[in-house]
């Protein structure tokens, strides 16, 4: 992920609240099943889970929210109201959302339009073809074909805009004959970001709080490069890899939020 406003990483503060008084008799039990069901996967041998805040709604209403284990460690801080959790690809049901709404607004761009007929000539792939026909509908469904890292993009840094990201992904090689198979692309829903602010002509963020976040009342949530304007990493909770060989958890240092994707 990249550290800038441009590639965008959203992080939300996950409110931990006692249960609603709407609450049933039967629903508490199913409620309290589920607490033991979360306490038995934050133990498990495996894989266990260091920290994490879940919510339950029902007819609109949050009728259970609760926070379990550490947001940090070292520090034995546990994840409780304050705490912020990276929603980290949950980002691109956002970015899918924000599209559909600057699309309601046109009568001239579909989910069918070609890109290049949105961006412009400038814009391109390394194959002809794939320039000429790639849809957001294509780039919203992973299914280019392209593919999911490109050292071209990365050789000159990762401090860029999505302009120039759209530039650089004439780069991307084709791993998967176009629209042949479902094929897991980060690095494109980028590209869809970016379509919505030439659409709609303002940027990404601005757009997205506007339209989304705003409306919602999602107004802790923010975007990775504000945190890190902020410095302040206080609330964050950490991430970890509990993969490794001995089951144990490995903390990544607040420095790699630059590079998680």
């Amino acid at each position: 992920m990249m550290a800038n406003r441009q590639l965008v990483f959203l992080f939300s503060s996950m409110l931990l609240v006692v249960l609603s008084p709407t609450v049933t008799a039967a629903l508490e039990q199913d409620l309290a099943d589920l607490d033991s069901f979360i306490q038995s996967l934050m133990t498990c041998e495996s894989k266990p889970i260091v920290g994490l805040a879940i919510s339950v709604v029902k007819n609109g209403d949050v009728v259970f929210s609760k926070g379990y284990g550490k947001r940090d460690l070292n520090q034995g801080l546990p994840v409780d109201n304050k705490s912020i959790f990276g929603l980290g690809s949950i980002s691109k049901s956002f970015t899918a959302t924000l599209l559909a709404s600057v699309l309601a607004e046109r009568d001239d761009v579909t989910w069918d339009t070609p890109l290049v007929d949105i961006l412009g000539r400038d814009f391109r792939f390394q194959d002809e073809y794939l320039t000429k026909k790639t849809t957001l509908r294509d780039v919203l469904a992973h299914r280019t074909g392209l593919q999911t890292f490109s050292l071209q993009l990365l050789q000159y840094g990762m401090d860029i805009d999505r302009a120039e990201f759209a530039r650089r992904v004439r780069h991307f090689s084709e791993v998967h004959p176009f629209r042949s198979v479902f094929s897991y692309n980060n690095f494109l829903y980028t590209l869809a970001g970016h379509v919505a602010e030439r659409l709609a002509g303002k940027p990404f963020e601005q757009l997205l709080r506007e339209r989304i976040l705003f409306p919602l009342g999602m107004n802790a949530t923010t975007f990775l490069a504000d945190a890190l304007e902020e410095g302040d990493f206080s609330n964050f909770a950490q991430c970890y890899l509990t993969y490794n060989k001995n089951g144990s958890s490995l903390t990544l240092d607040r420095e790699a939020f630059r590079f998680v994707v």
